[in-house]
């Protein structure tokens, strides 16, 4: 894929998925997305509320999230209700309309301000293939100002390094790339010492010396996995601790003030799947923001990404011109970003609001009259497609 045109939105209606639905609408207009709405039914045997009645109500709740999108310069497919099991629909749905990212709010915060996740962004995070993207409730819009990526030099951490890099880029971020050191168990310990030893009380000292390896290899790596990687167009920094991986990644998020974390999803095997869905699911009990799990799709490539960046700081320079009332100005930047992204609706509002503003009414009348027909055009588009 070369970028997010498709994403998809998995609601159930609880407040994380209202901030996810606010983040859905910052990436449509950063990256000129169309969202898809989804809400799940699961049955639940001897539920007095009927599956009729369900998907009734959650219809018209959805009709209601399509119409506040809408009126926010969102090109919006239709609505779509399904029964089945939470997890394994989102999935399958993202896969039957091509989602190029799945969105998903996090779950809810006891009274005690403890996070609940539940099983569904677990499962969601484990078994898709398309990125994944966590809102944890009360997470500040999709700004991405501060990005932290955890690696851990596999080909997952690999693919999660050059996402995190392309968003920095088109987002002008800042990140922090971050591998932590995981503790030695026993049986590297034993491996690494001659049996013969186990028995002569000499173990301490060559256990302590395979410990001093076993970092000294993994920095290594570090070192060696970053040569491979692309900083040009980012401010970056890196960073190695030791220790659990799930609580040093989480600290590190909080101490750097991260609103992202970008990991790899967990791998296919069912070894894999255990040690790494094991750290993805610890960090979600613990999120401190939100968290965008790569799989086997990438978010962002190359060439998109520093289109995104270009685009976003021509639309910022705009916005600024025409709030200073530099008209003029602001219809050149405008104009600028139309030529990059003929459909940005936002850029073709506002260079309708300075066309209005300069006495130029049947210009303006025009640029909304595009504006319209654009969205609407894209949401037909996308309602055929799903």
């Amino acid at each position: 894929m070369t970028a997010a045109k498709h994403i998809l939105l998995a609601t159930d209606f609880r407040p994380a998925a209202q901030q996810a639905a606010e983040v859905a609408i910052e990436l449509a207009w950063a990256l000129g997305s169309r969202v898809n709405l989804l809400h799940v039914v699961e049955p639940i045997p001897s539920w007095p509320v009927s599956e009729h009645q369900q998907r009734e109500w959650a219809a018209e709740l959805l009709d209601g999230i399509r119409d506040t999108l809408a009126k926010r310069d969102v090109a919006v497919a239709e609505p779509v209700v399904e029964i089945g099991p939470i997890a394994t629909t989102i999935v399958r749905h993202a896969e039957s309309v091509d989602a190029d990212l799945i969105l998903v709010g996090v779950g809810d915060r006891s009274a005690y301000g403890r996070l609940t996740p539940g099983p569904v962004a677990q499962a969601v995070v484990e078994h898709a293939n398309a990125p994944v993207l966590v809102v944890l409730p009360g997470a500040p819009a999709a700004t991405f100002r501060k990005i932290l990526c955890a690696v851990d030099h596999s080909d997952a951490s690999r693919r999660a390094l050059g996402n995190a890099i392309r968003l920095a880029a088109a987002f002008e971020a800042q990140l922090v790339v971050l591998t932590v050191v995981p503790p030695v168990h026993w049986y590297d310990v034993a491996a690494a010492v001659p049996s013969v030893t186990w028995f002569a009380g000499e173990t301490r000292p060559l256990a302590e010396a395979a410990k001093v390896r076993h970092e000294e290899t993994w920095r290594d790596d570090f070192e060696e996995f970053l040569e491979d990687a692309d900083f040009a167009e980012v401010s970056w920094v890196k960073e190695v601790r030791s220790g659990s991986p799930d609580h040093e990644i989480v600290t590190a998020a909080k101490e750097h003030g991260c609103d992202l974390i970008v990991m790899g999803s967990t791998g296919r095997g069912a070894l894999a799947r255990a040690l790494m869905g094991g750290v993805a699911r610890r960090v979600l009990q613990s999120l401190p923001c939100s968290l965008l799990s790569v799989g086997k799709e990438d978010l962002l490539d190359e060439r998109y990404a520093d289109e995104v960046r270009v685009t976003n700081l021509l639309f910022a320079e705009a916005q600024e011109l025409l709030a200073a009332k530099s008209l003029e100005a602001a219809l050149v930047k405008f104009n600028q970003v139309l030529s990059h992204n003929p459909y940005h609706i936002p850029a073709l509002e506002g260079r309708a609001t300075v066309c209005e503003r300069l006495g130029q009414t049947e210009r303006a009348a025009r640029c909304r009259l595009r504006a319209d027909a654009l969205r609407n055009s894209l949401s037909m588009h996308h309602a055929d497609a799903s």
